[in-house]
């Protein structure tokens, strides 16, 4: 994955990147690709034990420690809980 991630230097080690659906697909791929520019990564999803195996395949890789949290974008109250 380390071929197909941005190649510019970003400066975002002291950052926290929030993916909504990393634990697949595209987002499973930046979360890849930010951990690997030294952020802190959270990722979440509908489905806990997908989020779970992907944030300790990520917390294999990477720098910083990636958490996971159970959350449907869907519903209001849930996205307004992820900024509190």
């Amino acid at each position: 994955m380390a071929d197909k991630c941005y190649s510019q230097p970003l400066d975002i080690e002291s950052s926290t990147v929030l993916i909504t659906g990393g634990s697949s697909g595209i987002g499973f791929g930046l979360a890849q690709c930010f951990i690997q520019a030294g952020a802190s990564v959270l990722i979440t999803g509908r489905r806990e034990q997908q989020l779970k195996e992907a944030a300790d395949e990520l917390n294999r890789t990477g720098k910083k420690k990636v958490i996971f949290r159970l959350n449907d974008v869907e519903k209001v109250n849930e996205r307004q809980a992820l900024y509190e």
